[in-house]
This record gives C-alpha cells, sequence and structure tokens, in this order.
C-alpha cells in the first residue's frame, strides 16, 4: 500500500511541494485507499451473504458508535482489518440466526444505553486529536445514544429484526468499550 501511495505522490509532486506536505499527501493518500479497499471487500462480502439492509443497520449504529464511545483498537493493521471485517460482517451475521425477543433485546438494550450515557468516550491513544474537536464529540455522543435508543423503541413496534441490530451494535460496542478498559487498566 505505502508503495502505491508513494509512487502517485511523486508523480503529483514535480517538486512543486515541501516535504512535510508530502507527507502528508501521502499519508492522506494511504488512509483513504484504505478505507477504499476496505469498503469494497466489506459490500462485496455483504452482497455474497444477503442480509445487506440488516447488517447496514448494524453497521451504521455501530461505527456511529464506536466514533463517539470509543472502543478497542488493535496494534496492528491486519488485525485491524480482519477484526473489522469480522464486526461489520460476521456479527451482524450471526445475530441475524437468533430470534431475540423483544424484552430480552430490550433489556440488553438498556443496560448498554445506561453504560454508555454513563462513561466517558475511550479515545485511541495513536491519534492525537484537537481539543475543540474532542470536546464537540463528547457533547454529541449523548445526543446519538439517546437519538438511537428512541429509534430502537420504536423498531420494537414496527421490527424486532432491526431493534435487535441496533441493541446487538451497541452490546458489540459496550464490550468493545470494555475489552479496551481492560486492557488499560482502568
Amino acid at each position: 500500500m505505502d508503495r502505491i501511495t508513494n509512487s502517485i505522490v511523486r508523480c503529483l509532486n514535480d517538486n512543486k511541494f515541501s516535504p512535510k506536505d508530502i507527507e502528508l499527501f501521502t499519508y492522506g493518500l494511504n488512509i483513504s485507499l484504505r478505507y477504499l479497499l476496505f469498503g469494497a471487500f466489506i459490500f462485496g462480502l455483504l452482497f455474497f451473504l444477503g442480509n445487506i439492509g440488516y447488517v447496514l443497520v448494524f453497521d451504521l449504529v455501530l461505527v456511529l458508535l464506536r466514533f463517539h464511545c470509543g472502543g478497542y483498537h488493535t496494534e496492528n493493521v491486519v488485525t485491524c482489518f480482519l477484526l473489522s471485517v469480522f464486526s461489520l460482517v460476521i456479527v451482524p451475521e450471526i445475530g441475524l440466526s437468533y430470534n431475540i425477543s423483544a424484552a430480552v433485546s430490550c433489556l440488553f438494550m438498556t443496560i448498554c444505553f445506561i453504560f454508555m450515557l454513563r462513561s466517558q468516550p475511550i479515545q485511541n491513544e495513536k491519534k492525537k486529536l484537537n481539543s475543540d474537536f474532542v470536546n464537540k464529540v463528547n457533547q454529541r455522543k449523548n445526543i446519538i445514544i439517546v437519538f438511537f435508543y428512541i429509534l430502537f423503541l420504536f423498531q420494537l413496534i414496527i421490527s424486532n429484526q432491526i431493534a435487535n441490530m441496533m441493541m446487538l451494535a451497541f452490546l458489540y460496542n459496550v464490550l468493545s468499550m470494555l475489552v479496551e478498559l481492560i486492557r488499560k487498566g482502568r
């Protein structure tokens, strides 16, 4: 991946950019290509496995929760990729195979809801984020959690399967947060 991005940046450079700019372009292009390949792989796998609508509900909820609440981060890019595929495709596919009652789903969702409201967001220590950005994310965290919880309650009436995907995303993110907290020794 690095070779590809370095080649592209070298072709675009023509000695117009400073070394710091080149480093920034290379980093941004590398991240963009990783996400593009990851997205193509995920959608290809989803198309092959089916249940795209339900899995995308799970993915949307999980990605937003993960961005605002944090969770476990791996050290290795390959491990991150494999764990992300497992999290975004395999977990919801497994979840669809179980018929979870509305009462059990509501109980788990409520426990996760309370845990996430009371917890502080877990930040990836490798990323150095602007404090204003972190404060804005923290302010939105509770709004998003409450919004998804209310949406979940409406989905219990309309579609138990969608409600279960939302509950599973909440549960999976809480477990990810707990793993990271245990790993950090808090």
